[in-house]
């Protein structure tokens, strides 16, 4: 009898301790994150833009500065997104200017938290080897999303392409 107490002691002391270290490398899930929807207005890989740089539109003055900038090359120059900039506003990332083709740039996703908007930006650069247009490029990607107004991260990831 007294050794069925013992086993029955360190059958519930184990099954605590297990319990235990189990609630302690549970990862926090109470983080409440949601992806945000947004439409593509423009991608693409000729303008004028030859710096990597993200821009965040929220007027039609900043639009219509920036669009004039950006589109100096066409003639005739694109006609201007109608935007309700009570409801939404316009995000561009620019990846700058390479001498060759094989470079793009794509927002991928988006998601809002309680601190801040993350936005993922892809770069894509061509391998060594690739194959590559002999063209100036200035690979971009512009966006209309939701109007937002906390604060804006961006996180760019780059990837190589392999080309044998």
């Amino acid at each position: 009898m007294n050794q069925f107490i013992r086993c029955s002691f360190l059958l519930v002391y184990v099954t605590i301790s297990l319990n235990l270290v189990n609630c302690s490398t549970k990862k926090n899930t109470t983080t409440k994150e949601r992806q945000l929807e947004f439409s593509t207005l423009y991608k693409g890989f000729y303008c004028t833009q030859n710096k990597r740089e993200n821009n965040i539109i929220k007027d039609s003055k900043a639009l219509e500065a920036f669009w004039n900038k950006t589109f100096a090359k066409e003639f005739p120059i694109r006609d201007l997104p109608r935007i309700d900039f009570s409801k939404q506003m316009l995000i561009a990332c620019f990846n700058g200017e390479f001498n060759s083709g094989g470079h793009s740039i794509e927002i991928t996703k988006i998601t809002k938290s309680k601190r801040s908007i993350q936005i993922n930006v892809d770069i894509t650069r061509p391998g060594m080897k690739c194959a590559t247009s002999a063209a100036f490029t200035q690979p971009y990607h512009i966006i209309l999303v939701d109007l937002f107004k906390t604060n804006i991260d961006f996180v760019d990831s780059t990837t190589t392409t392999v080309c044998n």
